[in-house]
Order: structure tokens, then sequence, then C-alpha cells
């Protein structure tokens, strides 16, 4: 999460949130007026790819 609701480019430290094997994520626990930055990257069985830019959104 980022300090700053209105800065998209001030990218904290990012954390390991949650591994799924989900195409698609709903994050219902973010309070409003609060930037959550994600990446993603997918794992099959020949390995692990690299991880996505971050995007955020304010909810």
């Amino acid at each position: 999460m980022g300090a700053n609701a209105s800065d998209a480019n001030t990218i904290p430290e990012l954390k390991n949130f949650k591994t799924t094997k989900k195409t698609s994520f709903v994050e219902d626990e973010v309070p409003k007026g609060v930037r959550v930055f994600y990446r993603v990257r997918a794992a099959n069985t020949n390995g692990v790819g690299p991880w996505s830019e971050a995007v955020s959104k304010v909810q």
C-alpha cells in the first residue's frame, strides 16, 4: 500500500500477498482512499515467469 493515494508513481516495497491458481482476483479488504499496488507472475511446469510491472488503483 502506498502512503499517498494520489501518487501512482511512488511504489513502496512490494511483499508477497497471495499465491493462487485463479486467473482473476478481487481484493475486498482495501480501505477507501488507499492506493494498493499489484504485480503478478505465472508459474507452470516449465518454471516461474518474470514479475509484471506494478499497477495500482485507489478504492
